[in-house]
C-alpha cells in the first residue's frame, strides 16, 4: 500500500495519515502513474478499489480535487516532459509511449497543457541557449 508521504496532495491536513477513502484514491493514483501507456476507464479503476463508478468519481475529485481523467492527462504530460527532455525518442515515440496512437492529437494535447509544442519544449532543453534567443524557455512539468 502506498504511503502518506507519497501522495502529499492526498494527505488529511491534520496529518493523521491517510482515511479509508483517501487510501483507496491513492491506490488508484498509483495504478495510474504505474500504466500511463494503457487506456484507463473510470470503471476499471472504480472495481479495482471496490466502489461504483459515480461514488469513485466524486471521491477522487474530493481528495484529490481534480477528476480522474484530468489527473491522467496531467501525469502523462508530465511523463511526456521528462522522456522529451531525456531527448532520446522522437515526438511520435513519445506519443506512443504513452499510449497516443495519433501524434498529432498528443501534440495538440501536450500543447494545450504545457503552452508549448512537444518538439519546441524538446529542442529548449536540448540546446537552451537558442531557445532563449529565441524567446522559447522550457516550461516547467
Amino acid at each position: 500500500m502506498a504511503s502518506a508521504d507519497q501522495f502529499p496532495s492526498v494527505v488529511p491536513r491534520q496529518g493523521l495519515g491517510l482515511s479509508r477513502a483517501e487510501r483507496r484514491i491513492a491506490s488508484s493514483l498509483l495504478y495510474m502513474r504505474e500504466h500511463l501507456s494503457q487506456p484507463l476507464r473510470v470503471s476499471t479503476l472504480s472495481m479495482m478499489v471496490d466502489l461504483s463508478p459515480s461514488h469513485f468519481f466524486t471521491l477522487f475529485k474530493q481528495v484529490t480535487g481534480d477528476t480522474p481523467i484530468n489527473f491522467l492527462i496531467r501525469e502523462r504530460m508530465r511523463r511526456a516532459c521528462e522522456l522529451l527532455r531525456q531527448g532520446g525518442l522522437s515526438v511520435k515515440e513519445v506519443a506512443a509511449e504513452l499510449g497516443y496512437q495519433d501524434p498529432y492529437y498528443f501534440s495538440r494535447l501536450f500543447k494545450a497543457v504545457n503552452h508549448v509544442a512537444p518538439s519546441h519544449y524538446r529542442a529548449a532543453y536540448a540546446e537552451p541557449h537558442l531557445a532563449r534567443k529565441a524567446g522559447r524557455t522550457p516550461q516547467n512539468c
